[in-house]
C-alpha cells in the first residue's frame, strides 16, 4: 500500500529522474509518468495475488490460481478492448487484472478461515497509515516543488524528502 502510493504521487519526478532528457521529452514524461500512476493501483492486488498463490499451492490446491488466473486474464483483455484511453487504460486494465486475480484468490481463502478478520483489521490499519503517508507526501512535495533547484538535483532532492517524510509518518 505505501509503495502504490508513493509511486503514485511521485511518479513525474521519478520518471523525470530516471529518463528524462535528451529524447525523452516533457511529453513522454507525462505519458510514462501517467502509465505509472494507474499501473501502481495493481500493485496491492499483485502482491496479495503472488502470496495467495503461493499459499494455495503449498496447499497443493493449484486449480483455483488456475481458474483465478484465466478470469483475471480475460478481465485483462476486456478491458484492453474496450478502454479508449490509449496507454492509461492498458495500464488502468492490468491494475484491475491484477486486483481482480487477488480478490479470485482472496474469497476461498476467507471461507477456509486463512482470510479472517483479524487480517482484514491490519489491512485497514495499513491502509489509515497509507492515508496519512500520503498526505505528508503531497504536503511535502507541494511545498518543496517550488523551492528546489530544476533538473535532476532538484528531482533527487524533492523525492528524497518525500520519502523520508513518509517513511517518518508511516
Amino acid at each position: 500500500l505505501p509503495m502504490a502510493a508513493g509511486l503514485m504521487l511521485l511518479s513525474r519526478p521519478l520518471i523525470s529522474f530516471l529518463y528524462g532528457g535528451g529524447q525523452f521529452d516533457g511529453q513522454s514524461v507525462a505519458l510514462t509518468s501517467s502509465a505509472l500512476t494507474w499501473l501502481s493501483l495493481g500493485m496491492v492486488g499483485y502482491a496479495v495475488q503472488n502470496i495467495l498463490s503461493r499459499a494455495y499451492f503449498a496447499r497443493q490446491k493449484g486449480m483455483a490460481p488456475l481458474v483465478a488466473g484465466a478470469c483475471s486474464i480475460g478481465a485483462n483483455l476486456l478491458l484492453c478492448a474496450l478502454e479508449p484511453l490509449g496507454i492509461v487504460g492498458l495500464a488502468l486494465s492490468s491494475a484491475v487484472s491484477s486486483t481482480v486475480y487477488a480478490l479470485l484468490l482472496m474469497i476461498p481463502m476467507q471461507r477456509e478461515h486463512v482470510v479472517d478478520g483479524g487480517l482484514l483489521r491490519d489491512l485497514g490499519k495499513m491502509l489509515l497509515c497509507t492515508l496519512l503517508m500520503a498526505a505528508a507526501v503531497w504536503a511535502v512535495r507541494g511545498g518543496l516543488g517550488l523551492h528546489l533547484p530544476a533538473g535532476k538535483a532538484g528531482e533527487l532532492l524533492l523525492m528524497a524528502a518525500c520519502a523520508l517524510a513518509g517513511c517518518a509518518v508511516y
